[in-house]
C-alpha cells in the first residue's frame, strides 16, 4: 500500500479497514436472536436466555470506556489490530463452542473487541479524512452498519435450512463463523494503512506526520498546504479549551430533514400498529413503515452517531470523547432490548411514541446545540470551540470559518499571541 496516494489511499482506507470494521459491527451487534429457534442451537444450549444472547453489547460498552485509557497510548492502528484480534478470539470460541460457559466468553471478547472498533475507527478515519469526504463517509458508514445487519439476517435464513444430518451443527456454526473473515482481513490490512497524522503529532512525531500527510493530499512534503495544516494541528494542541457550541441552520439542509421522516415512520407504526389484527391494511402499512424507518436510519443518522464525535472533539480528548459517546451508544442499545419485550407486552403499540416523540425532538437539538462541520478541517471546528463563549457566537463563527484554512487561522493566532506578549513585556518587538 506504500505506493498508494491521494484519493486511490483514501478509497483502499475505506474498503480495506472502514468497511470491513463497520460491518463487523453491524453483524455482531444483530446478535444471535435468529439462531434461537434452531434445533441443534437448543440442543447445545438448552439454557440459554435473552441475557446471554444480548450480553455482548454491554461488553461492548466496557471495550470502548477501555480506549479512553489505551487510545492515546497504542494509537489508533494498534487499537483497531487489538480490536480485530479480540473478536477474531470471540468469534473462534464461539464457532467452536460445545456448552454454554464457552460461548458466552466468546461473545464476551467479541464485545470487547466490538467496543474497541466502534470507539476508534471513526477517530482514525475523521483524522486521515479531507474535509470534503467526510460527509460522504458519514452515509457510508451508515450503509456498512446495516448491510452487517442484513447480511446477518439473510446468513441465518440460508443456513437454518440444514436442518438435518452430521452437519446440522452448521446452522448455527456456519453464521457465527462468517465474521472470522471480517476479523482477519482487518487484522491483516490496518498496518498497511497510515497512521493518524494528528496522533503522531500529538506524540511529537512531526516529520513521520508530515510524510503521512502528503500521501494522504498527494502533495509534496514541503508543499504550503502541508506546512499549514501541520501548523494549525499544532496550534490546536496547544489549545486545552473546550467549549459548547451550537449549530447553523439544519431545516434547510436535506439529509437532516430525515430525522422528521424517521419520527414520522414511528408515529405511523404507533397508529397502524393500534388497529385489530385482522386490519390488513394496517399490517401491510406498519410493516411498509419499519422498512421505511430502516431506509432512512442509516443515510442520516447511524454513522454521524459514530463520526460526528470524532470530527467535534479536541485532538486531546478525541479518543476519551468518542469512547464515551460510543460506550453511551451500547449503554442505550442493550436497554431497549431488554425492555423492548416488556413495554410491547405492557403498553403495545404505545411504546412506538417514546421513539415517536425522540425523534421528532433530535432536530430541536441538532439545530440548537450542534456545530456545523461539512467542507472544514478538523483544525477550523476546533477554532469555533476555542474562540467563542456562547452559543450564538459559535453559530457566527461557524458560518464565517466555513470556508476558512487552516494556515489563515494559525497565523492570525499566532500574530495575536505575539502582540500579547509583547504587550505584557514576554517578547521584544
Amino acid at each position: 500500500m506504500a505506493l498508494l496516494r491521494g484519493s486511490k489511499l483514501s478509497v483502499a482506507q475505506i474498503a480495506l479497514v472502514v468497511a470491513p470494521a463497520f460491518v463487523l459491527f453491524g453483524y455482531n451487534q444483530a446478535g444471535v436472536g435468529g439462531l434461537l429457534s434452531l434445533p441443534d442451537w437448543t440442543k447445545t444450549f438448552p439454557e440459554i436466555d435473552t441475557t446471554n444472547t444480548t450480553g455482548s453489547e454491554k461488553r461492548a460498552l466496557v471495550g470502548a470506556l477501555a480506549c479512553m485509557y489505551i487510545g492515546n497510548f497504542l494509537g489508533r492502528r494498534k487499537n483497531i489490530f487489538l480490536g480485530g484480534a479480540l473478536s477474531l478470539v470471540g468469534e473462534v470460541l464461539c464457532t467452536s463452542s460445545y456448552g454454554l460457559a464457552q460461548f458466552i466468553v466468546g461473545r464476551t471478547i467479541i464485545g470487547l473487541g466490538v467496543g474497541i472498533l466502534s470507539a476508534t475507527v471513526p477517530v482514525w478515519q475523521a483524522e486521515c479524512s479531507s474535509a470534503a469526504h467526510r460527509g460522504k463517509h458519514v452515509v457510508l458508514d451508515g450503509l456498512f452498519m446495516t448491510f452487517g445487519y442484513t447480511l446477518e439476517s439473510w446468513v441465518n435464513l440460508g443456513a437454518s435450512q440444514i436442518k438435518s444430518g452430521p452437519n446440522i451443527s452448521a446452522s448455527w456454526r456456519f453464521p457465527l463463523a462468517l465474521p472470522i473473515a471480517l476479523s482477519i482481513m482487518l487484522m491483516a490490512c490496518i498496518f498497511t494503512m497510515p497512521e493518524s497524522p494528528r496522533w503522531l503529532i500529538q506524540m511529537g512525531r512531526v516529520e513521520e506526520a508530515r510524510s503521512i500527510l502528503s500521501k494522504l493530499k498527494d502533495l509534496p512534503e514541503d508543499d504550503p498546504v502541508i506546512n499549514a495544516e501541520i501548523d494549525g494541528i499544532q496550534y490546536t494542541l496547544e489549545e486545552t479549551t473546550v467549549k459548547k457550541a451550537s449549530m447553523k441552520d439544519m431545516f434547510t439542509m436535506g439529509p437532516e430533514k430525515l430525522f422528521y421522516r424517521m419520527g414520522s415512520c414511528m408515529l405511523a407504526l404507533a397508529i397502524s400498529t393500534s388497529f385489530p389484527n385482522s386490519n390488513k391494511s394496517a399490517g401491510v402499512a406498519s410493516v411498509f413503515f419499519v422498512f421505511m424507518y430502516n431506509f432512512f436510519v442509516p443515510i442520516g443518522f447511524l454513522g454521524a452517531n459514530f463520526l460526528y464525535c470524532a470530527e467535534v472533539a479536541p485532538v486531546k480528548l478525541r479518543v476519551s470523547m468518542s469512547a464515551i459517546s460510543t460506550a453511551n451508544h451500547w449503554l442505550w442499545n442493550f436497554v431497549v432490548v431488554m425492555a423492548t419485550p416488556v413495554a410491547i407486552a405492557n403498553i403495545g403499540n404505545y411504546y412506538f411514541i417514546l421513539f415517536c416523540v425522540i425523534s421528532f425532538c433530535i432536530p430541536l437539538s441538532v439545530y440548537f446545540f450542534y456545530p456545523e462541520t461539512m467542507g472544514q478541517s478538523l483544525e477550523q471546528i476546533d477554532a469555533v470551540f476555542r474562540d467563542n463563549n456562547n452559543p450564538l457566537a459559535i453559530v457566527a463563527a461557524s458560518k464565517i470559518l466555513s470556508s476558512g484554512d487552516p494556515k489563515k487561522i494559525y497565523q492570525e493566532k499566532k500574530s495575536e499571541s505575539r502582540v500579547e506578549n509583547v504587550i505584557s513585556g514576554k517578547e521584544d518587538v
